[in-house]
Formats: C-alpha cells, structure tokens, sequence
C-alpha cells in the first residue's frame, strides 16, 4: 500500500488530460533483484541532462495547464528560475 501512495502521485504528473494509464503505474523491484533498465526500457537512456530536463519542464508545464505558480511547485523552482529555464529550451507555457 505504501509504495502505491508514492506511485500515484509521479503517475498524475505523467497523466495527460488527467488520467492516470497502466503504463504511468510502475512498481519497484524489492531491492536484492533490481537490474538495470533496457533502452528499451528506458527512452531516455541517450539524452543530455538538458534534454531530460527541458522535457519534464515541458510535461509539468502541460499537466499544470501552463500555470507557472503550480509547475514551480511540482518542479521545487522559483518562478523566476522557470522562467530563465522556459526561455533558455524554448518552450511553450
């Protein structure tokens, strides 16, 4: 139960048009048997940390419908650091 209270909520971060999918819910492996994820696995496995970072902004920014308030929250920025990093990758608030 308690590893589902901590899934849900990264699940509705990811969630598009607020509904959570199979595929969002990812349970953990109990530790002794964690390996290491596939590219197949893994889409992200070959971006800079710009990249990945510019994309999660962007995911945030989507899922908050652009509130700038909200997605510093999610995301634990000031606003005008958001701001910097919005106009820094070119994304759409």
């Amino acid at each position: 139960m308690r590893e589902l209270e901590n899934v849900l909520p990264q699940a509705l971060v990811q969630a598009r048009e607020g509904a959570i999918t199979a595929d969002l819910i990812r349970f953990h492996a109990p530790q002794d048997t964690v390996s290491s994820p596939s590219p197949a696995e893994d889409e992200d496995t070959l971006l800079t940390l710009e990249e990945v970072e510019a994309r999660h902004i962007q995911k945030v920014l989507w899922h908050t419908g652009g509130h700038k308030g909200n997605t510093c929250q999610i995301l634990g920025i000031s606003r005008p650091a958001l701001d910097r990093k919005t106009k820094k990758y070119g994304l759409q608030v």
